[in-house]
């Protein structure tokens, strides 16, 4: 059997890492974090300017960290991964300069058929608000690097849900603004199919 390849992508704030964490915790698989893992580099003193300002990360340098965790945990994990926040640039999507990027590393090894994205919709108002409330003290959840997280993610993350979509893969919208609970039911309908 093919490993399940479940990918949550949402603007910050719309509870794609607890969605991630709960199908993970579901069906048995592996789960990943990618904004978990700059933040874990960051405090290990790895930083760019890129990640002091709010932005995104360079996508190449996203794309090659993040193959090479993706490999090690599919491999210890043959059920499959369910991943929170990859997938945010054109580029780490789908490569650049002959370097093919995680849509296609994934559907070459694994199949179009295997790979699930889940885009989890939520407004500016409610991320925002959602982001004050969450009480986790993160530098990145500060009103003005929130305006910079948004931006980028409606700028260089939606883009890349209209790319997979022309490309074949399975794209699923899910509404973010019900409780986790009722987000988490919506989701494993969508599995079911």
């Amino acid at each position: 059997m093919k490993p399940k390849i479940l990918v949550f992508t949402g603007p910050p704030g719309s509870g794609k890492s607890t969605q991630a964490q709960l199908v993970a915790n579901e069906y048995r698989l592996a789960y990943f974090d990618t904004g978990a893992m700059f933040r874990r580099l960051k405090m290990e003193g790895f930083s760019t300017p890129e990640m002091d300002r709010g932005e995104l990360m360079d996508p190449l340098t996203t794309l090659e960290l993040t193959q090479k965790e993706y490999q090690k945990i599919i491999e210890g994990n043959p059920a499959g991964i369910s991943v929170s926040g990859s997938f945010r640039t054109l580029d780490e999507s789908f490569g650049k300069d002959r370097q093919g990027g995680l849509a296609k590393w994934l559907s070459d090894k694994y199949g179009k058929e295997s790979i699930y994205f889940f885009r989890i919709n939520l407004s500016e108002e409610e991320a925002a608000k959602r982001n004050a409330m969450r009480g986790e003290g993160r530098q990145d959840d500060n009103p003005k690097l929130m305006k910079t997280r948004i931006e980028e993610y409606r700028a260089r993350t939606e883009p890349v849900f209209k790319e997979l979509e022309n490309k074949g893969y399975r794209v699923i919208d899910i509404d973010g603004a019900p409780s986790k609970e009722e987000v988490f039911a919506s989701i494993k309908e969508h599995l079911k199919s």
